[in-house]
């Protein structure tokens, strides 16, 4: 049986892995608060249980990294069990991962993020990892709108899909129902708030604000997880490994032409760990 996590391979396997052109995919989301009734490993186990079930069903095309489990929370450290990792820290942190993986000699890496205040900062470290090493890096993120908006599963009103929230809670009940507190699940859905500014992705939320979330809720719930299901978080599950294993295909066979470079004089990068043009072949 062809092995698919980094975690269990030896070297060798790792070599033989890179040399079929398998695609390294890393999960990176957070340990937060998720409310009275998740635990608060909630964003990683739905990220990791995801690449973990593509990688199951299709061993010989990916190759699934450890998660990385602690993100970019400031916001919630009012609430204990959260953990916060400074923004220059975990970018490096990423990027040092992602440069390891390259040096591996993966040249698709791509990045799963569960934790919407990990976007910015895991961006900016798959920019960087393609334009300093041989490697292409991509994130994938904010999947569970899209795979919403085609299963069209949601019952809940304007709010409900945030944090804590109807779509949340059902993947939990899915992976882990022994784990849910079922008997505290209640709403919170945001009071007050502008459009703009409501985290559901159905809202307008034009603007990227985060205010302390004890700001937006009492309990820590930002949502409606009275409208959760282990039926709905079967079909999100099962439409999220759908649609990364897609994305994760095409992002594998992708053919980009060759650089150019029009400036005068000795081609760079602008990295700190740079690589001379001719040496930025892909497989």
């Amino acid at each position: 049986m062809t092995k698919f996590l980094l975690a269990e391979m030896t070297w060798p396997e790792v070599r033989d892995a890179v040399v079929a052109g398998r695609v390294l995919m890393q999960p990176v989301a957070a340990i937060e608060q998720h409310g009275p009734h998740l635990p608060v490993d909630a964003d990683n186990r739905i990220v990791t249980s995801i690449l973990e079930e593509v990688g199951r069903r299709s061993p010989e095309e990916f190759v699934i990294a450890p998660c990385i489990p602690y993100g970019f929370n400031d916001h919630n450290m009012e609430f204990p069990g959260t953990v916060s990792i400074r923004p220059a820290t975990f970018l490096e942190y990423c990027y040092d991962a992602g440069h390891s993986f390259a040096t591996m000699g993966f040249r698709r890496i791509l990045w799963l993020n569960g934790h919407g205040s990990n976007r910015p900062l895991v961006e900016i470290a798959v920019r960087r990892i393609t334009t300093d090493t041989p490697a292409y890096a991509a994130l994938a993120d904010n999947i569970w709108a899209k795979v919403d908006q085609t299963l069209r599963l949601r019952t809940s009103p304007l709010g409900g899909i945030a944090h804590a929230c109807e779509q949340e809670t059902s993947f939990y009940l899915h992976l882990r129902p022994d784990l849910v507190r079922e008997d505290l699940i209640a709403d919170e859905l945001p009071n007050g708030l502008p459009e703009h500014v409501v985290h559901d992705p159905a809202a307008l939320n034009t603007l990227t604000f985060m205010s302390w979330y004890s700001q937006r809720t009492k309990s820590g719930v930002d949502g409606a997880p009275s409208h959760a299901s282990r039926d709905k978080g079967r079909a999100w599950f099962e439409g999220a490994v759908g649609l990364v294993t897609e994305i994760a295909r095409s992002f594998r066979t992708m053919d980009l032409p060759a650089r150019h470079d029009e400036r005068p004089g000795q081609p760079w990068s602008p990295g700190l760990r740079s690589v001379p043009v001719s040496e930025r072949e892909t497989s």
